[in-house]
């Protein structure tokens, strides 16, 4: 059976998050790169700051330079990374909006995804590396770094028992 539904951003965020919360390195990976240099950046940019409205340069220059790389470097890592993931997004939709209607079938032998207009996909099931869920979407990964996304609300329960059946049988789950 086919299924038509309407991605959304925050489909894509969720699926991005679910993404990272699957293995410990990503995870790690993860709250390095979004929480751990940010903060860092941040508080490179107060000391900066610091040094220059109260101290009047007192930090040597090497010092000044430091902070003012991971300053600039923390704060291009919060501001960038909104950014870009939008930008991503809107790739993947044919008119580069920000929703974008997407269609999955599953038959005997493979998954056939389809984003009209743009792409069709068609996986047999050593295609998928792997499958996770959360209450709000399912990947389907095709290899480590690379997945489809469904959310939950695009097929009755009934289809998401079939698909994870279907991936059982594939020892894919």
């Amino acid at each position: 059976m086919t299924y038509e539904y309407v991605l959304t951003l925050a489909d894509f965020k969720a699926a991005q998050r679910l993404f990272m919360r699957q293995t410990l390195w990503r995870r790690i990976n993860g709250f390095l790169w979004i929480v751990i240099l940010p903060i860092v950046g941040a508080l490179s940019l107060g000391l900066l700051l610091y040094d220059v409205i109260f101290r009047h340069f007192k930090y040597p220059a090497s010092i000044g330079g430091i902070l003012a790389g991971l300053a600039w470097f923390g704060l291009y890592l919060a501001i960038m990374r909104p950014i870009t993931i939008r930008r991503i997004f809107k790739q993947l939709s044919p008119g580069g909006g920000l929703e974008h209607s997407v269609s999955h079938e599953l038959t005997e032998n493979e998954f056939i995804s389809r984003i009209p207009g743009r792409s069709e996909g068609r996986f047999l099931p050593a295609a998928f590396y792997g499958f996770a869920e959360d209450e709000q979407i399912a990947i389907l990964l095709v290899s480590k770094k690379k997945f489809l996304f469904v959310p939950k609300r695009a097929m009755p329960e009934e289809a998401w028992a079939e698909l994870r059946a279907w991936l059982d049988k594939n020892g894919k789950r």
